[in-house]
């Protein structure tokens, strides 16, 4: 029987730059005090296409990147894609790059620059330390604060956001935005849900509903 998951670990010195591509599945990510970076891949669900997918993926180091791919597979029994997690546990302030077609992306601890793009899937992120661009067509959106620009963007979701240290943009489509802090500007807009502000420091507020 092959495998059902994979693990890869690299010497991670400073604050990496995390690059992941997964079609479908999860992705989880837990920043420590450490100076190395761990990547776990597993299927999660018990078929020949997640299987195949797993075995396909790769993960390597590239200077200070570390790169993360899920093979992209056809279609398996019932039309189901393949699924896999990826669960990675690295340095405080490593900066992300994430990018998936049906997969939720979680993460806890202190990321550096965030960038998530996702077609269907929830996005959780905690404190970033620097800019933070979040685009996803299905899912919400919970950022805990942010130190640099923010732009989250969701077509059918919610939006939420703790503390924005610098200009924050929100757009949806369909759902509702809620903000607890904000020290410079901001601008939100919504074709369909409410939007709740519960602190503004300074700078200009544009909403629009």
């Amino acid at each position: 029987m092959e495998p059902r998951e994979k693990t890869h670990l690299f010497g991670t010195p400073g604050e990496p730059r995390l690059r992941i591509r997964n079609p479908s599945g999860l992705v989880s990510i837990e920043t420590a005090d450490t100076s190395e970076t761990t990547v776990e891949l597993d299927a999660l669900r018990n078929d020949e296409v997640t299987q195949l997918a797993l075995e396909q993926s790769s993960v390597e180091q590239r200077g200070n990147e570390i790169v993360i791919e899920v093979a992209k597979q056809g279609w398996g029994f019932l039309g189901r894609s393949p699924e896999v997690g990826i669960r990675v546990r690295c340095p405080h302030g490593s900066a992300l790059d994430c990018t998936t077609a049906s997969a939720d992306v979680e993460a806890a601890g202190r990321l550096g620059e965030t960038s998530v793009k996702t077609a269907s899937g929830d996005v959780e992120l905690p404190h970033v330390g620097g800019a933070v661009r979040v685009h996803t067509a299905s899912g919400d959106v919970r950022v805990d604060s942010a130190d640099g620009e923010a732009q989250l963007k969701t077509v059918s979701g919610d939006v939420r956001m703790g503390v924005a240290r610098s200009e924050l943009s929100a757009t949806l489509v369909s759902g509702d935005f809620e903000l607890d802090e904000a020290h410079t500007g901001l601008t939100a807009s919504t074709v369909s849900g409410d939007q709740q502000v519960r602190s503004i420091r300074e700078g200009r507020i544009r909403l629009q509903s």
